[in-house]
């Protein structure tokens, strides 16, 4: 039997060889697997047995099981916090609900963003290396998130909650932090909303984000914590093209689901 006439002549040509006129039940499998491989979404099941066993062909969908988180693609395979999108506000926002979370903070008072960042960041880098009283190297996490407290006065320093993502595996008994300076907390379930951007989170490109946002929001008749805003970065900084970042703007308790399970 020869391969369908439909078919490509690379792809007879490349079954052909792979497979004697004598297996002509796995040159037809490799046929209709070719045939099918563009046929996205769909997956195409095959089992095979080159034997008088019959032959089951069957196409389904992916499976996901229930609860099941997908990484968006600017966590790079690294493992971060879950959330489900709910919506898309004014199809400028995300609307996420993130599931419960365990996060090793450190809070550095700075007049600017950058350095208070910087400096968090290096503390928090220093623990997952083994600076915790298991001597254990911690795998990095996304998002880098920093929560906002800003000062008194045109003058006063800000306040920069600088934290890292603990990974899952170890939220039953996370390591202490050997410096007093760091501290582990879990966050409750909440309901945040989104406004992303590319490029480098520096000191102006936040605060003209983070006002923007909230304006934004506004105009949607969406009420969020202003006082509570966080950034959240994913990206080395060598990675000069495709980053991301993204301004956090809680929903008031009113909106939200925070109340823990």
């Amino acid at each position: 039997a020869a391969c369908p006439a439909a078919l490509p002549s690379r792809v007879k040509s490349s079954c052909a060889l792979q497979y004697p006129q004598k297996d002509i039940r796995c040159r037809s499998i490799c046929d209709f697997m070719s045939a099918t491989r563009t046929m996205a979404p769909l997956a195409v099941v095959v089992v095979l047995m080159c034997s008088s066993a019959p032959i089951a062909l069957a196409r389904v969908l992916p499976v996901h099981h229930e609860g099941e988180f997908e990484k968006p693609w600017f966590y790079h395979d690294l493992e971060g916090p879950t959330y489900e999108v709910v919506s898309h506000p004014g199809n400028k926002f995300e609307e996420r609900h993130y599931d419960k979370g365990v996060w090793v903070s450190t809070n550095v008072e700075s007049i600017s963003y950058s350095i208070g960042t910087s400096k968090g960041f290096k503390r928090l880098f220093d623990y997952i290396s083994g600076a915790n009283h298991k001597n254990v190297t911690i795998p990095m996490t996304v998002p880098v998130k920093v929560a906002i407290q800003s000062g008194a006065g045109p003058f006063c320093t800000d306040t920069f909650k600088v934290s890292f993502y603990v990974p899952s595996y170890l939220h039953g008994d996370v390591p202490k932090p050997d410096s007093k300076d760091l501290f582990v907390e879990t966050t409750p379930k909440q309901t945040v909303y989104i406004s992303s951007y590319g490029g480098y989170a520096l000191d102006g490109v936040v605060v003209y984000k983070a006002k923007a946002a909230i304006a934004g929001l506004k105009d949607l008749d969406i009420t969020v914590d202003e006082a509570n805003i966080q950034t959240a970065g994913y990206d080395a900084p060598f990675r000069l093209l495709g980053r991301h970042n993204e301004i956090w703007l809680p929903a008031v308790s009113s909106n939200d689901r925070s109340t823990e399970a």
